[in-house]
C-alpha cells in the first residue's frame, strides 16, 4: 500500500546583513532570525531554525498559521539600525515541505527561486 504523500511550497525571503564580524539573515515571512561567522553559516542556522519551526507547526496541528511576518518598524531596525557594513543582500527560496502522513513528521527541502532585478530593488528600496 502506497503512502499518500502531500507537497506543500512555502516562500521565504532571506535578508542578510553584515555587522563586524558576524551575518544575520532573516527570513521575512516568519520574523525568524539566525546568525554564523559567514553569510553561509548565517542561512544554514536560517534553514534549520525554520525546519525545526515548521515541523513544530506541523506537530501542533497549526500548518494554516505558519506565516507571521516580520512587523515593518522590525524590517526597517534590521536594514538601518545600526548600519550595515555592507548592502543588505536578499534572496528568495522556497521549503519543500513533504507530508507522509499524520504520525509521521514531515521531511523538508530547500529550493532557491529566482529573483528578478527589479522584485529585488523594489524591496530594499522600500526598506529605507
Amino acid at each position: 500500500m502506497e503512502q499518500a504523500v502531500e507537497r506543500l511550497a512555502i516562500p521565504f525571503t532571506f535578508l542578510f546583513k553584515r555587522d563586524g564580524d558576524a551575518w544575520t539573515a532573516l527570513a521575512c515571512e516568519v520574523d525568524i532570525a539566525a546568525c554564523g561567522g559567514t553569510q553561509d553559516e548565517a542561512r544554514t542556522a536560517l534553514k534549520d531554525a525554520l525546519e525545526l519551526y515548521v515541523i513544530d507547526m506541523f506537530e501542533r496541528g497549526q500548518r494554516h498559521q505558519i506565516s507571521r511576518p516580520t512587523p515593518l518598524d522590525a524590517l526597517r531596525e534590521f536594514a538601518l539600525d545600526p548600519a550595515p557594513e555592507q548592502p543588505i543582500t536578499r534572496e528568495d527560496h522556497t521549503m519543500l515541505v513533504f507530508v507522509h502522513e499524520v504520525r509521521r513528521p514531515p521531511t523538508v527541502d530547500f529550493i532557491p527561486a529566482l529573483l528578478s532585478q527589479l522584485d529585488y530593488v523594489t524591496s530594499v528600496a522600500s526598506l529605507h
